[in-house]
């Protein structure tokens, strides 16, 4: 038994190496690694454009999904602020939606939580997860403050 076999647990016993003959056939040593280096950074491309793809889909949909959370919360007789979007990576992200101190401090917002915890559990995907946070907004809240918790994308005012 072989290295190969021994590592992989493969049998390779009906399977031969054929060497070339002529020496000339033979790849030299800088050939292999350009090709390899060549293979790695095709690879890593693809892999960009794969990304970068799931990524796209993903801000539509965690956009998509803070809207219907925001519809619902208004049908519950809540006026929320503003929504704001930050990703942890390509497949989590998190939604910080804005209320009134008023309308947190209610307790009838409990609902408010329990359809955004289902809402979650409804979209989640093997690729795509999102969850959902409120903070109550008074005098004193600044929004440079949420951007810089890294809430990069926010709902624009209709």
């Amino acid at each position: 038994m072989n290295k190969a076999e021994l590592k992989t647990g493969i049998d390779l016993s009906p399977w031969e190496v054929n060497n070339p003959i002529d020496r000339d056939q033979y790849y030299n040593c800088d050939a292999v690694i350009e090709a390899y280096l060549k293979g790695e950074k095709d690879g890593l491309k693809n892999e960009e454009k794969v990304l970068f793809n799931q990524f796209t889909k993903n801000v539509d949909k965690s956009k998509s999904n803070t809207v219907i959370l925001l519809k619902a919360i208004e049908n519950y007789g809540f006026k929320p602020i503003m929504a704001y979007i930050k990703f942890e990576s390509f497949d989590i992200f998190q939604a910080l939606i804005s209320i009134t101190e008023d309308d947190f401090v209610k307790d009838d917002f409990l609902k408010v939580y329990d359809t955004a915890i289902k809402l979650e559990d409804e979209i989640k995907e093997e690729l795509f997860s999102l969850n959902f946070s409120f903070i109550p907004i008074g005098k004193h809240t600044i929004e440079e403050s949420i951007i810089h918790d890294g809430y990069v994308i926010r709902l624009k005012k209709s």
